[in-house]
């Protein structure tokens, strides 16, 4: 299964967006997290998933107990 874009779902997403335009974004974008934009989608993901195996493996590595996650707005 995989989510498909609904304009419900695009209008929460991309309420800044003219209402004309939102789904074609919310489907552009799904496009790219799923990796069907690259030449072989396969090797996309095969890539992908060997980086997310490198950070875990270098985490667990680390025994790190807690994480914290800063960005804007973070205190």
């Amino acid at each position: 299964m995989a989510p498909a874009p609904t304009p419900a779902w695009a209008d929460v997403v991309y309420a800044d967006l003219p209402a004309s335009t939102r789904l074609n974004a919310l489907w552009s974008d799904v496009t790219v997290a799923f990796r069907t934009d690259a030449s072989d989608p396969l090797a996309a993901w095969r890539e992908h998933l060997a980086a997310l195996r490198a950070c875990c493996e270098e985490l667990n590595r680390r025994r790190l107990v807690t994480l914290r996650y800063r960005g804007p707005g973070s205190i």
